[in-house]
C-alpha cells in the first residue's frame, strides 16, 4: 500500500563482436557451454614479451591467440587447453609477438564457464 525506494541492476550479455581488452586490467566474464567469446588487445612499436592469463572461477574453458587476425579453435598460433579450472596462461616472447598490431583472442566454453581474462606486458 505504500511507495518505497527501489534499486535494480539490469546485467546484459551481448554475444557478438569482440571486447578490448587494456593491459593490466581484468576482465570478469562469462560464456556458456560451446560458445566462444572474442577479445582483442593493441600492441604498440615496442616489443614487450605479452601473457595472457584466464582464471576460471568455475566451468571448462580454454584459450586461443592469433596475431593479427581473428582466433578461432582451428586457426590460432597459441593455445592452452587445460582442464576444469586450471588457469590457462599463454606467454608469447617479445621476439614473436607483433609490432603495431591486434592480439586477437578466443575463450572457448566446454561447459558453461564464469572466469576473469588478463593481459600484462614485461619489458625484458
Amino acid at each position: 500500500y505504500g511507495d518505497s525506494a527501489a534499486e535494480y541492476t539490469i546485467s546484459v550479455k551481448y554475444y557478438g563482436g569482440t571486447q578490448t581488452l587494456i593491459i593490466g586490467y581484468p576482465i570478469e566474464d562469462k560464456v556458456y557451454k560451446t560458445r566462444g567469446a572474442w577479445y582483442q588487445v593493441r600492441l604498440g612499436m615496442e616489443s614487450q614479451q605479452l601473457t595472457i592469463k584466464l582464471t576460471p572461477y568455475d566451468g571448462d574453458c580454454d584459450l586461443y591467440v592469433k596475431l593479427g587476425s581473428t582466433a578461432h579453435t582451428w586457426s590460432y598460433d597459441y593455445s592452452s587447453t587445460l582442464s576444469n579450472i586450471d588457469t590457462d596462461t599463454i606467454v608469447i616472447p617479445e621476439n614473436q609477438v607483433c609490432q603495431n598490431c591486434w592480439v586477437n583472442i578466443l575463450v572457448m566454453a566446454y561447459s558453461t564457464t564464469r572466469f576473469s581474462i588478463l593481459a600484462t606486458l614485461l619489458d625484458t
